[in-house]
């Protein structure tokens, strides 16, 4: 991983460790900028669409907590959310 993602990745970790939402890797090899993150199997995604039966009030339930983890990301100025300025587009 590129030094500047491993260092903005530990100040993230940092900054929202208490977090229950944020997926944040739980070892690091310091020497060689290495994150080591826990092991899913499958995502989101994959278990909604595998389990066509799953049930909309706990996926309204997960999508909530998604925003609210985007709101705080936005909060502490990590991702913008509104008007994009000049600097953002490409």
């Amino acid at each position: 991983m590129p030094w500047l993602f491993y260092n903005l990745s530990l100040h993230l970790a940092a900054e929202f460790a208490g977090s229950r939402r944020l997926r944040m890797h739980i070892d690091c090899n310091q020497e060689e900028g290495i994150l080591i993150y826990p092991y899913y199997k499958s995502t989101l995604l994959s278990l909604i669409r595998k389990n066509r039966d799953f049930p909309a009030m706990q996926l309204h339930k997960i999508l909530r907590h998604v925003a609210e983890e985007i709101g705080e990301l936005h909060n502490k100025s990590w991702i913008p959310i509104g008007k994009l300025s000049s600097t953002y587009i490409l």
